[in-house]
This record gives C-alpha cells, structure tokens and sequence, in this order.
C-alpha cells in the first residue's frame, strides 16, 4: 500500500482526498494531510487551478509526513494559502490524485468537472507579478496590478483613465501618454499573458466553479471582476466611449480569452452560449484549440467535464489508451452525438500526418494561430445557413476502428485535384 496515499480510488466506491494545509509561518516547510472523503458526502474544500509548468521544476512538501515532490507552482500556491493559526482544506490534482495510477487517474479525471462544480472556491494561481513594486503589496508604492480591471469592471468611461484629458468648455476628449496609465496597461498585460491562460484545464477550472479567485502574488480579484471588465469595457468601446477609443494608439488593443468570453457572471445564469458549447463537443474543441496540454490526451479529456455525456455516450477516458486511439474515439463520439450532421468534419487539423490518424480524424493536438481558429469558429456559426443535404440525417459507420463510411448522393465527378496542402495541422 503506497504510504500517502493508501488504497487507490475506484469508480464502484466514489470518493476522492481532501488536502488539509496545516498552519504555519510563510517561510517554514509546507506540511499536508491527505485523507479520503466519500464523494457523495465531501467536506466543504476549495479547489485550486494552477499551471504545472515545466515537469522536471518541483518542490519537496511534507504529506502525511512523507516526502512529496510537487510542481513548483502549486507549491507557491500552498504557501500564499497557508494561514498562520488555521488549517485550510483544499483539493488539487497534483496531490490529490496518484499521478502514477492510471486506473485511479481515469476515474479521478472523468469526476474532476463534478469535482470544481462542488467546491466552496476555485483558486486560480497566475504566479507572481513581473514589476518588483506589486510584489509586496504592504510597500508604499504599491499599486494593485487588476487596477486596469478594476476600472472597467467599476462601469467607469474611456476617458476617466489618466492617459485623457476632457477640456472643461468643449468636452473635447485627447489622448496623451501617461505614466500612470503605461503602468496600469503593463500589469494588465503581465496579468494575461501568465501560462496560466495557455493551459488546457484551466478551461473547465474557471468555467465550472460557482466562486473563483484569481491570485498574482499576494493580489486578489473575483474572476467575475474580469468578466464584468470584458463585458463593460466592451460596451463603452462601442458605445458611448467610441470616440476615445478611437484615439488610443494600436499598441492599447486588447483581445479577450475565450475562456472569458464563455464564462457567466452570475451562477444562476448561463448565457447561450456558453449553454450550448457545453453540450457541444465539436464548439468546444474548437473554441480551445489553441490552449496546450502536456499530454495530447488531455486535448479531449480537459473538457470532459464540461460535456453532457448522456449525448456522447460512446466517449472513453482512458490513458492508457493510444493518442490515435483517443482521438478516433472522440470523432465518433461526436459524429454519433444524434444530430445527424457532418459538421465536425469540417475545418483543419485534418489529412494530418501526426500519430498515424485517419485522414477523418481530427489531430486535436495541432495548435493553429488563433486567428485562424477565430476565422473558422465564425464559418461553424454560419453553417446552419446552409442546407445542402436538405435536412437528410447522415448514418455514419466505424468500420475496423479506422475507416469511416458515410451514405450520400452522387452529385458529379471530381476533374481535377488541387495540390495538397503543406500545413496538414
């Protein structure tokens, strides 16, 4: 029986381990305990998002008196959460999951959508931030690196920015470089450029929670804060602060994650679509193509928790299955969703060379510019101006686990074939 972790989590007898972060100074050795929890019965805990980051960086803690090497941001995360009197209940996945079970990661994984829906917060670590003033947020010159956010999220106009100026008698609005604002624009942008954002799990790790808190160093903010910024600063820009946003130099644009831009503002409310991406397998894949994973399998079980899975019955979750295997297994899964179209068949990472694919199988992995993702995700949303097959539900057939057959009607003769395409990602 492996010493901090005991008897491994199975399917038949739901449960998982809570992370009980014991007390102590800022500085001293991080000390854990871990213990198993009935699922169906689980203590209140948060949960914690995080970037693993580079696999070979990690950091000894203490859990159940034993030596646990974890990654180096996760260790962080500990210790900004540590208290000094209290202890603190927290799951996370590099600890609480035996990374080196395969059966137990299979069953941890497919629950771990259930896992971020129940917790009482969502913690999303950035790391620290990059100007050595917001380090310390106890210095006197210290300035909070979400002021820009902030601003937006608060309703607050364009032009109330330090970088304008409003004449009193003509209400004429210029733009000039500020210092102030440069600083306020330069933590704005640290902020979403941190791996964090790149990372494929954190896509259901912000969506799902009911509270989430986005940490950077000691610097908090609501991540409903941001999305109030998306969604105000959105709205002044293509409203009543369109003539300021107009004077801002190129250099001050700033394009919204996805994750953001599908996430909700109140729990009780989902917008559409958010609704229907989460229902949707093929929106999802797409929309979130461009985030990455360590592991490729990860590009289709990272949303699993996101899906309705009574409609993609046929979806495994297996790592020890072959990447080809999994990613096989998730086109027909889709294709056999009951909608009866073909659409997933549609756009690129198709005829890919990678993992020897079928040339009907997506390679998943492939991270195409999001400009080209923004430019097919807005060809899927016209799709159903089209109606080419008039209405007919397609009857699609795995054969042999490779080839795939479909049914249709002879329309002509190809003449000629262009040449092949060199990025088959």
């Amino acid at each position: 029986m492996d010493p901090i972790y005991g008897d491994k989590l199975q399917a038949h007898n739901p449960a998982i381990r809570i992370l009980t972060l014991l007390p102590g100074p800022r500085d001293a050795v991080i000390k854990c305990l871990l213990a198993r929890v009935a699922f169906d019965k689980a203590a209140r805990y948060d949960a914690l998002s995080y970037a693993w980051g580079d696999p070979s960086d990690k950091t000894s803690i203490a859990v159940n008196g034993f030596q646990l090497f974890v990654p180096s941001n996760l260790s962080e995360l500990l210790r900004m959460l540590r208290k000094p009197d209290n202890t603190t209940e927290l799951w996370a996945d590099a600890i609480c999951i035996n990374q080196k079970g395969v059966e137990e990661k299979n069953y941890q994984v497919s629950i771990m959508g259930e896992i971020f829906r129940r917790c009482d917060t969502a913690y999303i670590w950035l790391g620290f931030p990059c100007s050595s003033r917001q380090v310390d947020r106890n210095t006197d010159n210290a300035e909070s690196p979400f002021a820009l956010i902030s601003h937006f999220a608060y309703d607050k106009h364009l032009y109330e920015l330090p970088c304008f100026e409003v004449d009193a008698t003509t209400k004429k609005v210029t733009f000039h470089h500020d210092a102030a604002f440069t600083s306020m624009w330069d933590s704005f942008v640290d902020i979403f450029q941190k791996p964090w954002w790149s990372r494929f799990w954190c896509i259901q790790e912000s969506l799902l929670p009911s509270s989430a808190i986005v940490m950077l160093g000691p610097w908090t903010t609501p991540w409903s804060t941001i999305k109030l910024c998306e969604k105000d600063s959105l709205r002044h820009i293509w409203g009543c602060c369109g003539i300021s946003a107009s004077l801002m130099p190129p250099e001050y644009t700033w394009f919204v994650d996805a994750m953001v831009a599908n996430s909700q503002v109140d729990p009780r409310h989902v917008p559409n679509h958010c609704y229907d991406a989460c229902r949707n397998m093929d929106q999802l894949v797409r929309t979130f193509r461009y985030k990455d994973c360590q592991n490729p399998r990860d590009k289709i079980y990272g949303i699993s928790g996101l899906l309705n899975h009574s409609r993609y019955p046929r979806l495994l979750l297996d790592y020890s299955l072959p990447i080809a295997n999994v990613y096989t297994n998730a086109m027909e899964a889709m294709l056999c969703d009951g909608s009866g179209d073909l659409r997933c068949l549609t756009g690129t990472g198709f005829n890919s060379q990678a993992y020897n694919l079928p040339s009907w199988v997506r390679n998943f992995q492939a991270r195409p510019h999001i400009a080209a993702i923004n430019s097919e995700t807005h060809r899927d949303k016209v799709y159903a101006l089209y109606n080419a097959s008039s209405s007919a539900k397609s009857s699609p057939i795995l054969k042999d686990e490779i080839h795939l057959v479909l049914n249709g009607v002879w329309i002509d003769n190809v003449r000629k074939v262009g040449s092949t395409v060199v990025d088959r990602n």
